[in-house]
């Protein structure tokens, strides 16, 4: 959250003053964001993972206009989402 918060907000040198460089986020607040360990250590123990089935499976579907314009719905598998670490 702080590098979105960074990302949208920028501040000038003149007058020190913070400007937004989407104005319709000017209000937007971090307020309640916690770190990603934090929600890890809140979580239930007990929870039973549940692995896919095959590592090429979607895990999630991002929509995106690519380079044609048209929007598509594009799925990421967990084998894509893994070798961004």
């Amino acid at each position: 959250m702080q590098h979105a918060t960074r990302y949208f907000r920028k501040s000038t040198r003149k007058n020190n003053k913070t400007q937004w460089r989407t104005p319709k986020l000017r209000h937007w607040q971090t307020q309640g964001a916690r770190a990603h360990a934090s929600v890890v250590r809140s979580g239930d123990p007990a929870h039973a993972w549940a692995l896919p089935a095959d590592e090429w499976d979607a895990i999630a579907l991002n929509y995106t206009s690519g380079t044609t314009g048209r929007p598509k719905g594009v799925m990421l598998s967990h084998r894509n989402l893994v070798t961004g670490f």
